[in-house]
């Protein structure tokens, strides 16, 4: 049997040991101070970020307050004149959508070489283009044949 107590042995990598330990106290350390920084760094943006949204808070009372009085001082007359505008916009726009190049180009394309174009006459009424097209010819072989091209088209 043994008689020998382990537990009286001297250990000889004490400073090994102590490094380690040290080495670990220091990272924690480090960790520490990075946390504490960041921590900082965040309620600072958190104190920035709470004035900012009470001051566009506030912006937006303000606005919400400006427009219901400009509501109020505009009456139903100025209201109604601003509609009757915007109808007028919105009927010029839906002039304007109506290709007039593409839809001449189409008559070029179809047009014979012995019939002539005289007048081109628009017709715009509730989104409906209308065109009445005045053309001369020798023959009205050729004015037949510009017909069906039309059509074709």
């Amino acid at each position: 049997m043994l008689r020998t107590n382990l537990a009286t042995r001297p250990f000889y990598n004490e400073r090994i040991v102590h490094a380690v330990l040290g080495a670990v106290a220091l990272v924690a350390v480090l960790v520490l101070v990075t946390s504490a920084i960041r921590l900082s760094a965040l309620f600072r943006e958190q104190t920035a970020l709470t004035a900012a949204a009470q001051t566009n808070e506030q912006r937006a009372d303000e606005i919400l307050d400006e427009t219901a009085e400009l509501q109020r001082v505009a009456g139903t007359a100025e209201l109604d004149l601003l509609a009757a505008a915007s109808r007028e916009a919105n009927r010029l726009i839906d002039q304007r959508v109506f290709s007039w190049t593409e839809f001449l180009n189409r008559i070029e394309a179809t047009l014979p070489n012995d019939v002539m174009l005289t007048s081109l006459r628009p017709d715009v009424t509730d989104r409906v283009v209308g065109v009445q097209i005045g053309i001369i010819s020798q023959s009205v072989d050729a004015i037949d044949r510009f017909i069906e091209r039309l059509e074709g088209t």
